[in-house]
């Protein structure tokens, strides 16, 4: 598994110091690729999610501004689904415990997809132009929906963590 961490330097560099933590302690451990978005704050996020796509490594994808502990980390890697996710709040509601439901995921801040999800999906899913406002939706309802019909299952959810500026974002 390698650990991708999105990030936009100088980007409310307070809410990602626990982020930014996190991947240090986390790269001890596993590869961490950071990815950073400056050279297209708009389309980079997607561009370089694409350009990894075909990739044989399972993703764990830890957005700047999301904060997790190791132990959420381990329960990724540990579980058997193929794709996982973990709630957090937005706009200043708290994350909902999506534990014990089926979930179509909209939201990549902390989530796991395998390869095998990949491939089960197909070619890159999100058409061209999508900002990272839509990447979220676009890319997770793809995963889901090949998930779904291929396997009756779907996104598995994992505890909820923290978002660093969920009361900032509209």
């Amino acid at each position: 598994m390698i650990v991708l961490h999105p990030y936009l330097p100088g980007c409310r560099e307070e809410d990602q110091a626990p982020t930014w933590r996190l991947i240090e302690q986390a790269s001890k451990r596993w590869p961490v690729h950071d990815v950073d978005l400056s050279w297209d704050p708009l389309y980079g996020y997607g561009a370089s999610l694409r350009a990894l796509w075909d990739g044989d490594r399972d993703w764990l994808i830890i957005e700047h501004d999301v904060e997790a502990t190791i132990e959420d980390i381990k329960a990724m890697e540990d579980c058997p689904e193929l794709l996982c996710m973990a709630s957090y709040g937005h706009s200043g509601h708290a994350a909902a415990d999506l534990t014990s439901t089926l979930v179509v995921c909209s939201s990549l801040g902390f989530t796991r997809i395998t390869a095998r999800a990949r491939q089960l999906c197909g070619d890159w899913p999100v058409p061209a132009g999508t900002s990272y406002h839509m990447l979220d939706s676009w890319l997770t309802g793809a995963l889901a929906a090949a998930l779904v019909t291929r396997t009756g299952r779907a996104w598995h959810a994992h505890r909820p963590v923290l978002h660093h500026h969920s009361a900032d974002m509209v």
